[in-house]
């Protein structure tokens, strides 16, 4: 208290303490990373084994299974997640909330290392603790030369990029590694007596390059070098194998063709129709999107000359441009909403102190700007959503303060021994009610996991803002305020006509008005309600039960998380295992044509001022890989070249001056393509961040086929509900295989298994000589069979098996082979196979929730009844909306005990605080009512809002509660203290709710589709503080006199008076 009386007589020491916070701030605003959307910590571990040629199977026995036994039993793991595909094996592995991952990494290094007895061809084990890297931009570099001389172009921007300062992330993809292939045939190792090992060894043997020590003389060192290296696919054609018997040296160019070229693989992209490999440039760490996006966009300005004839660059996709328009929408919604509050401001209070008010919102969201980078906190929609959402709350403690203050002014206290008076006055509820709030917002913070990274901006930014509203409308306000009220330093009555004197008039007639409102009509009525007390409390009770019915009957849909809306359509298309390429082509045909049909619908009506541009943009075709696979969050998309894979990426533009969602193109594009023959998987999305499939869960167990039959069944159950669609998991049989053993009469030759493994490995898949660094890429050397033979059956047929004699049989008289047909890929979950399902729901007909809650009610069991060692849980989206739907859950009742705690020990009460916070559950129900009356459905940011709602309700009981006491303190009646108490509370509980409302009006009106995600939250806030606004002004006093009531009852039930006869109590409080 004493040091709110010392800034409020030292107006010097208040200018600079504001000062100070606006200098910190700019300094803040200057260091704040900024980007789209806020960056996630993975908190994964990842263990990556390369098995090149190994079928799933392999991959599983040789690799996932002894992972799994030498990490398992690690402390700090809360999830582990294995995959085997073709040739490659990995394991990811959760970290359990609060432990550091840094440690769970040092632990799995030690026990991967420990592992001896891998295959002897799998490769060295990779161990990493994965970062997220967010793409920025991603650029084409397309033209009609070879897909070499496209790559050497594209090397060439990814090197010129990597060399501007700031910018450390640039990849190429869509393009197929760097491959040098020794493509011998059977007949010239039949014809020069060779075997493929022999020409692996002369090759390993002869293409190197090795210290060979120094020679010290007296005239200094010198270094000696065996340089043999060869680099290039002609230095290798003159490589010795051998002499022939006439003396003859035979050279690898006799033998073999030698192609320098890319790896065998089914991986091709096509920009607009044009051979194209994409460079993809990535933001990191504290890297600025704005920075990185300008200095790109130059290099291409500069640089688009120097570019080969018929090579171009584009961009595909440029996240910046989103980040500049989502910015600029909810800044200006920020700006406006603003305005709105300093005119709400205005009407009621003078316009002094409606000016002063105001002032402290800049101030209290630089200071806001100043703790962010020290929190890690970067500029993003989510935290300019955050500051729009405080924008009316911020003045709530200012506005009480102002309004004390400008009373005891009036009443004769002039400057600043009104101001210290009226701010002293207001002090203990002020402090109380913005720590109620700060509180509300905490379970947000206690959010695990990638959501938690995401959404814990809000929290941050709002404490970080109230709590600088704290500081000034106790400290610096006050200072501002304190010269006010003084007659000797009043100025002149301004002439009514000019602008001083209409502006006075206005607020004269608000004021006569407001007065007279709070007399005629609130006062009679709220009389009236304490009379009728209890016909009052059932009253509202039954408008809450209404709400409740209208949430439990299905009127108001639970939608979960939002969707964040795109500006581009991706379309990813998986054939069914040992599809041609060719297959997936004609797949990807119709994709694109149904995109040229889509152009005349949405383009023909194009604004005329969209720089000529149309809706639907460029498109991008990738066959052999699913780029946004990851998600639209800049992470590369999983696993190898596939020809089985492929993924069209649209480019839309002037979607927010057209009005027209990603999502509606999106929906008319599914309609034309419709389902093509012999696709496994198909898959739409326009959604920025990939929230995932509609319905997505998991069947657990060790025994495959029930794992089958029960994926089967449930997806028939599912296709029953009505607006289900698309139900489809991820196991299909895999490739057509063709499994070798050796016959006893090569075992009596001494030709093992693994002798004859080893050998048509070599031949089909090839042997890795040696890899070598040619610039920034790593070049395989591989030996192998030609690509003509390595293409029939017939050359496995007539292939020729060396014996440890060096004898040549036959491959038929060896060895014997069965068809089979193998697993395409698979998964497990702590130590259990896992198959994964998903459907798609018609929004239209029915919602997730719905569908999810059906698959948990009654769908699992009959699971878990009909196939024994089967469990099914619910995953992706679901299973995050279940965790963080029971971590809020457990937040907010420890949220609602520490306000009532606060409150409690304020008050010296436990039934005030009780009585205070009747308002929540009221204020929920104007939430509900928001909903309804905008059209929007219940996610999981209109529960956060109801959240956070729950803090700010509070806020204007406390105030009238404290008024209450203090009349009843002076000895009033206690009819009378509530009657006085809530009139005189009327104006500023009116002018807290009016500001928060017209500070979200902006953005509740908001059109933009890429806003809408964030709507619900500020319907939440500002529906429910308006409704709960009522409870303030009518329940509350109400309850009052009903919790007096319950006291005077218990009064007369236990307690006897001197004669020990029981009767009423006095209404003592």
């Amino acid at each position: 208290m004493n040091l709110i009386r010392w800034f409020a007589g030292n107006g010097v020491a208040a200018n600079f303490l504001m000062l100070l916070i606006i200098a910190a701030g700019i300094s803040g605003a200057f260091q704040i990373k900024r980007e789209l959307l806020p960056s996630v910590t993975l908190d994964v571990v990842r263990v990556s084994v390369a098995y090149p040629g190994a079928t799933p199977v392999e991959v599983e026995d040789g690799i996932i299974l002894r992972l799994e036994e030498a990490i398992g039993d690690l402390p700090g793991i809360e999830k582990m997640t294995a995959s085997a595909a073709e040739g490659m094996g990995s394991l990811t592995l959760e970290v359990d909330e609060g432990f550091d991952v840094r440690n769970l990494l040092n632990d799995v290094k030690s026990r991967v290392d420990g592992i001896s007895n891998f295959p002897e061809d799998a490769e060295k084990p990779q161990v990493e603790a994965p970062l997220l890297q967010r793409s920025i931009m991603g650029l084409a570099v397309h033209g009609d030369l070879s897909t070499a001389g496209i790559r050497q172009v594209a090397e060439r921007v990814r090197d010129d990029l990597l060399a501007i300062p700031g910018i450390t992330q640039v990849a190429l993809s869509a393009a197929p590694d760097y491959e040098i292939a020794i493509e011998v045939s059977e007949a010239a190792l039949r014809r020069y007596g060779l075997t493929f090992a022999e020409v692996s060894r002369a090759v390993s043997q002869a293409s190197l390059d090795l210290p060979a020590g120094s020679i010290r003389r007296q005239g200094g060192e010198i270094l000696l070098r065996a340089k043999g290296q060869a680099y290039r696919g002609g230095e290798f054609g003159g490589i010795v194998l051998r002499a022939d018997a006439a003396g003859g040296l035979i050279r690898l160019g006799d033998v073999a063709t030698v192609r320098d070229g890319f790896a065998d693989v089914d991986l091709y992209s096509r920009y607009n129709g044009k051979p194209t490999v994409l460079v993809s440039v990535s933001q990191v760490g504290n890297q600025d999107i704005l920075y990185i996006a300008g200095k790109v966009r130059n290099y291409l300005e500069h640089q688009s000359e120097h570019l080969p004839p018929g090579i171009g660059v584009s961009v595909y996709e440029d996240t910046s441009v989103l980040f500049r328009e989502r910015i600029d929408t909810l800044v200006g919604n920020a700006i406006s909403g603003l305005i709105l509050v300093f005119f709400a401001l205005a009407l009621f209070l003078r316009l002094r102190l409606a000016l002063w008010v105001s002032v402290g919102i800049p101030v209290c969201f630089l200071g806001a700007l100043w703790i962010m980078p020290n929190a890690d906190a970067s500029l993003n929609m989510i935290s300019l959503f955050a500051f729009i959402l405080v924008l009316g709350i911020v003045v709530d403690d200012a506005i009480v303060v102002s309004e004390a203050v400008h009373t005891d002014q009036e009443a004769g206290a002039h400057g600043a021994k009104g101001a210290i008076s009226g701010t002293l006055r207001v002090a203990k509820p002020v402090f109380l009610a913005v720590i109620t709030t700060l509180i509300a917002f905490v379970p947000m913070l206690l959010i695990s996991g990638v959501d938690g990274s995401f959404w814990r901006l809000i929290p941050i930014v709002v404490i970080s803002v109230l709590g600088f509203s704290l500081v000034e409308s106790l400290l610096i306000l006050p200072a501002h305020l304190s010269h006010g009220g003084e007659s000797s330093d009043k100025p002149s009555t301004p002439h009514r006509w000019s602008p001083m004197g209409m502006i006075n008039r206005v607020q004269d007639g608000v004021e006569v008005g407001l007065f007279g409102f709070i007399n005629r009509i609130y006062r009679p009525l709220l009389d009236r309600a304490l009379t009728w007390r209890y016909v009052a409390v059932a009253t509202f009770l039954g408008v809450m039960a209404l709400m409740v019915g209208v949430v439990g009957g299905g009127l108001i849909r639970f939608t979960g998380f939002p969707v964040i809306a795109g500006d581009s359509v991706i379309v990813q298309v998986e054939m069914p295992n040992g599809s041609h390429v060719s297959a997936t082509q004609q797949v990807l045909d119709r994709i694109t044509a149904a995109i040229e049909r889509l152009r005349p619908e949405f383009d023909g009506d194009a604004d005329s001022d969209a720089d000529g541009k149309a809706v639907i943009g460029d498109v991008l075709a990738t066959v052999g890989s699913t780029p946004g696979s990851a998600g639209r969050m800049g992470r590369p998309g999983a696993g190898g070249a596939t020809g089985q894979l492929a993924e069209v990426l649209l480019k839309l533009n002037h979607l927010r001056a057209r009005g027209i969602s990603a999502r509606t193109i999106q929906k008319r594009l599914e309609e034309i393509v419709g389902t093509p023959a012999g696709v496994k998987k198909l898959t739409f999305t326009s959604d920025l961040g990939n929230r995932g499939n509609d319905v997505a869960f998991r069947l657990v167990g060790n025994d495959l086929e029930r794992l089958r039959g029960a994926s089967t069944w449930i997806q028939e159950e599912l296709l029953a509900i009505e607006g289900v669609y698309r139900a489809q998991d991820d196991f299909s049989d895999g490739k057509e295989e063709l499994v070798m053993r050796v016959t006893p009469a090569a075992q009596t030759l001494g030709l093992s298994q693994q002798d004859l493994a080893r050998q048509v490995r070599q031949a089909f898949y090839g042997d890795e000589v040696q890899r070598i660094l040619r610039g920034r890429d790593e070049v395989k050397v591989m030996v192998r069979y030609t690509e003509a033979e390595r293409r029939r059956l017939d050359t496995l047929e007539g292939m020729r098996i060396r014996t440890a004699s060096g004898a040549e049989v036959p491959f038929s008289d060896v060895a014997t082979v069965e068809r089979a047909t193998g697993f395409p890929s698979i998964r497990r979950q702590d130590r259990k196979r896992v198959i994964e399902l998903t459907a798609d729901v018609d929004s239209t007909r029915t919602d997730p929730g719905t569908v999810n809650a059906a698959l948990s009610e009654r769908l699992f069991a009959e699971v878990a009844e009909r196939y024994p060692g089967v469990q099914a849980t619910l995953s992706g989206t679901a299973e995050r909306q279940q965790r963080v739907n029971k971590e809020l859950g457990i937040g907010f009742l420890f949220a609602l005990f520490g306000m009532y705690a606060v409150m409690a020990v304020a008050f010296r009460s436990y039934l005030q605080p009780a009585m205070i916070m009747t308002a929540i559950p009221f204020g929920m129900v104007g939430a509900v009512l928001g909903h309804l009356l905008m059209g929007f459905d219940l996610s999981m940011l209109s529960i956060m809002g109801i959240i956070a709602l729950s803090g700010v309700v509070v806020n204007d009981n406390l105030v009238l509660i404290d008024a209450i006491n203090g009349l009843r303190d002076k000895g009033m009646s206690l009819h009378d203290a509530v009657l006085k108490g809530a009139a005189s509370r009327f104006r500023a509980v009116m002018l807290t709710t009016l500001t928060t409302f017209v500070g979200l009006a902006p953005l509740m009106g908001e059109t933009s589709v890429q806003a809408q995600f964030l709507i619900p939250m500020a319907v939440s806030l500002a529906f429910g503080v308006v409704f709960a606004t009522c409870i303030t002004l009518v329940l509350v006093p109400v309850t009052y006199l009903v919790l007096e009531d319950l006291r005077r009852a218990a009064r007369w039930v236990f307690m006897k008076d001197s004669s020990g006869v029981r009767g009423p109590g006095s209404g003592v409080s």
